[in-house]
């Protein structure tokens, strides 16, 4: 289901709550099932708040603009390079803030046939899918509250999307469901690839690991959100409120490299998106990644990708 603008706030907090036990979506349409349909909200706003809501797996993003997501006690900041994971049963506030442009929403909720279909694949074996091809069952997946970076692989996802959207074809619900599929399998897979760092951490303590990861988020969200600043591990360490080596040795067991390597990656994706999806000037790049001077830049990328920047924009 493709939405353009929100719908009315009491009736998805009623549909949420209900499970959409009614059958019904938007406008009255009758649903093929009871629960949570998947909804793809492709909308512009100047400023909302949406509150109180009962969330099924959910995705919030921005193609351009900022918005706050608030879930399990956590307050998460998503821009145009992160976002968000929601849990089933988790109740989540939205804000969109009022500026002067609008911020471009896209969220992806995702009904629990889907999800249950698409972790069933992911999490089974060639051999045991065709033995048990159509065993479903819901499954309890839950992953931090934090914000999380957009790949390659999910904007090229995204792009798809808004391309079939665009398009008025018979077989656009069956092409959509397969490309949330895949998105969904792409996020579950850094999802879980993310909880495995979180549970290598050096502690006996389940109790402590869950402490030590939220506090590792806290020191991510800022760097997602200042990923083209100058930002210190002395920094880092006080926003995570653990000593300097401490957070080091416990960050580089959680994300398997350096706070460093991992400010960089950032760095070398967002360079690498702005050569591809824009018209920038590689000076404009250089500065928007955090570079004041486009040599820096140059020997950045070169040392990344064995590439200078616009060789790798003319071979995309």
């Amino acid at each position: 289901m493709l939405l353009n603008e929100f719908p009315d706030l009491s009736w998805i907090r009623k549909q949420s709550k209900s499970n959409f036990e009614d059958q019904r979506g938007v406008k009255n349409i009758l649903l093929p099932e009871k629960g949570w349909p998947d909804v793809i909200l492709n909308t512009k706003s100047f400023g909302a708040e949406r509150n109180g809501i009962l969330a099924p797996f959910s995705i919030f993003m921005n193609l351009k603009g900022n918005s706050k997501v608030v879930a399990d006690g956590k307050q998460v900041e998503i821009t145009e390079n992160t976002f968000c994971v929601v849990n089933k049963g988790q109740n989540y506030d939205l804000t969109i803030p009022e500026n002067t442009s609008p911020t471009h929403t896209f969220n992806i909720h995702f009904s629990e046939k889907l999800f249950s279909e698409t972790l069933y694949t992911l999490r089974n074996s060639q051999s045991n899918l065709l033995d048990n091809p159509k065993i479903y069952q819901p499954v309890d997946h839950h992953v931090f509250v934090r914000s999380s970076w957009k790949d390659a692989k999910q904007t090229h996802l995204i792009r798809q999307i808004l391309q079939l959207q665009a398009q008025a074809t018979d077989n656009v619900l069956e092409e959509e469901a397969m490309l949330l599929s895949a998105f969904l399998e792409n996020i579950l897979e850094q999802t879980d690839k993310e909880y495995k760092g979180f549970q290598s951490i050096s502690s006996q303590s389940k109790a402590t690991r869950e402490e030590l990861a939220k506090r590792l988020s806290v020191a991510t969200d800022y760097m997602h959100a200042n990923f083209y600043k100058n930002i210190s591990v002395d920094e880092l360490s006080a926003i995570a409120c653990l000593s300097k080596f401490h957070f080091i040795r416990t960050f580089k067991a959680a994300f398997f490299c350096s706070p460093h390597q991992y400010i960089m990656n950032l760095r070398i994706q967002k360079a690498e998106d702005l050569l591809k999806y824009s018209n920038k000037e590689i000076a404009e790049i250089a500065l928007a990644v955090g570079f004041e001077e486009p040599n820096s830049f140059y020997k950045f990328f070169k040392k990344y990708r064995n590439s200078s920047p616009l060789a790798y924009r003319k071979s995309k």
